[in-house]
């Protein structure tokens, strides 16, 4: 059974900390957890190309047409108010990415005696432009799978009639689960990353979602992460390495003789 909390600290100079990327609340928590360690290095799931997406972001108006887009070809049949509470969300949410660069990036600011290092590896082999389209097939795939059930499709679309605020009430309480459930979800992203998990995706997702979803799980980010750790750590600086929770496990095997204290974000108040 796969393990990340405990009730006494293991390494208390050596943190490695989860995060779901799309957290609303992950810069507060981040802020306050990298605050109250106090780190000399700040470890992050980074890499030097995606400081700058510019090339990536859209206008507003290209961003509604997009997302009209992937409904249309889903099937997905939404009111007016439907529509544009999932625009205005799918907006707040994607604002939320790269909360722990902005975090990690303010606390070194703040704390002259600190550094931030990049600890993982460029995953954009089929460039920026062609991963985020396999992004984009991605959610239309998930989409298109929510049409295929009715029942399914009618709870999915129910969530957008109470307007913007329960949306992210509603997806606050989802990111606390998942938080909740890391052992139950670090379980899940093994089986994903196999081989054969792939195979059988294949045929039903586009070759663009399939090369992008395998960039994102690519063990050998998990590989670099774990070397790089290794590196910067002398064992008497505290070091905070910052990661997506399904690559916390994999971190944690590749240093678990270095014993580190592993969390989820969510636990920030406990420490």
């Amino acid at each position: 059974m796969i393990k990340f909390n405990h009730n006494t600290m293991d390494n208390i100079n050596l943190y490695l900390v989860g995060t779901l990327h799309t957290d609303l609340d992950g810069k507060k928590r981040l802020d306050i957890l990298l605050n109250r360690l106090s780190p000399s290095i700040v470890a992050l799931e980074f890499h030097k190309e995606r400081e700058d997406f510019t090339p990536l972001r859209k206008s507003q108006k290209e961003e509604q047409k997009e997302i009209n887009a992937m409904i249309g070809e889903s099937d997905l049949t939404l009111s007016p108010r439907q529509k544009a509470t999932l625009i205005e969300s799918t907006k707040r949410i994607c604002n939320a990415l790269d909360y722990e660069f902005k975090s990690s990036r303010d606390y070194v600011a703040r704390n002259k005696n600190s550094r931030l290092e990049y600890i993982d590896i460029s995953f954009f082999t089929n460039g920026r432009e062609e991963f985020a389209k396999g992004a984009n097939e991605t959610v239309k795939y998930m989409l298109k799978s929510v049409a295929e059930e009715p029942e399914l499709a009618k709870t999915f679309l129910k969530r957008f009639d109470g307007g913007i605020g329960a949306v992210l009430r509603n997806f606050r309480r989802h990111v606390n689960e998942i938080y909740k459930n890391a052992e139950e979800m670090a379980e899940l992203m093994e089986i994903i990353r196999k081989p054969e998990s792939f195979e059988m995706m294949s045929k039903k997702m586009s070759p663009k979602a399939i090369q992008s979803l395998k960039q994102i799980y690519d063990p050998k980010r998990d590989e670099n992460m774990g070397k790089r750790v290794r590196e910067l750590y002398d064992g008497k600086s505290r070091l905070v390495a910052v990661v997506g929770l399904a690559h916390l496990h994999a971190l944690k095997t590749k240093v678990s003789d270095l014993e580190p204290t592993a969390i989820t974000l969510a636990e920030y108040k406990s420490v």
